[in-house]
This record gives C-alpha cells, sequence and structure tokens, in this order.
C-alpha cells in the first residue's frame, strides 16, 4: 500500500514537533534545577566575578551585561551566577543556539564563521564563555577573516 505524500509530511512535521518539545522541555528541568541552586548562593557583584574569573576590571560592563543577558533568558538572579558555572545550566546546549543567542543580544560581532555556529568546546565554564566571545570579538574587530580559526 503506498502511504500519501500528505501523510509522511504530517508525521514527519509531528516528529519535529515533538523533538522539538522534548528539547524545549529539557532545557527548562535544567534551568529550573540551576534557579534551585542559585537559591542558596551568595550574591557576587560584577566586580566580583570580574576578580574571581581573572577578567580586566575594565570589562565589568560587558560582563554585566552577559550576565543579565543570560540571567533574563533564563530567569535567573545575575548575582548568583558564578564563573566557575557550566553555561549548559542556562539552557542553551547547542552551538547554533550558543551563536544566535549571543548574537541577537549584542554579546558577539557579527562574523559569517560565528553565525549558525560557535566553539563551545573551548569554553569549560561561564567565565570562559565570555573571555572566548570577547577574545572572537577582538579578533572580528581587527579584521581577521578567520578569527579563532576554531582553534585555541
Amino acid at each position: 500500500m503506498i502511504i500519501p505524500i500528505v501523510t509522511i509530511v504530517v508525521i514527519v512535521a509531528l516528529a519535529v514537533l515533538v523533538c522539538g518539545m522534548s528539547d524545549s522541555a529539557k532545557a527548562r528541568r535544567i534551568r529550573q534545577k540551576y534557579k534551585e541552586k542559585q537559591a542558596s548562593r551568595t550574591p557576587v557583584s560584577d566586580e566580583d566575578f570580574c576578580i574571581k574569573a581573572n577578567i580586566s576590571k575594565a570589562e565589568v560592563d560587558y560582563v554585566s551585561k552577559f550576565r543579565s543577558a543570560f540571567a533574563t533568558f533564563g530567569g535567573f538572579d545575575s548575582l548568583k551566577m558564578y564563573p566557575e558555572d557550566d553555561y549548559g545550566d542556562y539552557g542553551i546546549a547547542y552551538d547554533d543556539d550558543m551563536a544566535m543567542f549571543l548574537s541577537d543580544k549584542g554579546l558577539l560581532k557579527d562574523h559569517p564563521n560565528y553565525r549558525y555556529s560557535f566553539p563551545l568546546e573551548e569554553a569549560q565554564d561561564f567565565a570562559s564563555l565570555i573571555l572566548l566571545t570577547q577574545k572572537i570579538n577582538k579578533e572580528i574587530e581587527r579584521g581577521d577573516t578567520n578569527p579563532l580559526a576554531k582553534s585555541g
């Protein structure tokens, strides 16, 4: 029996929808678990975050914007986001999602290499994600045609 093409399209569409909802539900659970973790934490100012993360004090405004963007996205307290946090706890697990998020929030400068991909494998924690983003931005500002060259 031949299955009509419409039936196949509907089945594929439903499968994509279910997978998307599953990822979304998983991300919500991850963010909720992180919120619970934050409840017992002491707030850390942006200045203290920079000291703890070995980030220049000149970057306090950028760090504040970075923390605020993720806090707003996940419903977190930005002052309870620590440098050693696993950025995966914020609910953005894929390199394309991270690239689009950072770009949309004005944290990552526009460059064809990073519109739909971000080298997440090079960031171990939240502080290193900030530092990596800054490094890429500086290379883009210098006019590098292949910033970071997907290496370290």
